[in-house]
């Protein structure tokens, strides 16, 4: 019986209980980490790793549009520090966490994240 990538990654909140890691999901699943990302990468067209860090993006954005702090945010999202979320947000989204104008733009237009050419797991 083969392990049907599907299934094991429809469980609600598996980004955060993995801490986006890509060890801890595999184990979390019970596969081995590299074969896990071959059966990932086959089936989504994307690394798990891209994968966890769009859910974790997604996540961070919705906090901070929520009026969460950085620094909690970063906590949250089990950055080592804000430092490095900042870092992280900004090469993802394209402005840093701690722009006001562009977070308020982004909760005025109700832009969203477009959708994704590869179908994805969801995030949440």
């Amino acid at each position: 019986m083969g392990v049907r990538i599907e299934d094991i990654l429809s469980t609600p909140g598996l980004p955060e209980k993995s801490r986006y890691s890509v060890k801890e999901l595999a184990d979390l699943c019970g596969i081995c980490p590299r074969h896990f990302e071959r059966l990932f990468k086959a089936h989504y067209g994307m690394t798990p790793h891209a994968w966890l860090d769009e859910c974790r993006q997604t996540r961070a954005l919705a906090l901070l549009l929520a009026g969460k702090p950085i620094k909690d945010v970063a906590g949250e999202l089990h950055y080592s520090d804000a430092f490095h979320f900042s870092r992280a947000f900004h090469q993802f989204h394209g402005f840093p966490p701690g722009r006001q104008p562009a977070l308020q733009a982004l909760k005025m237009s109700h832009f969203g994240i477009p959708p994704p050419f590869h179908p994805r797991p969801p995030c949440a």
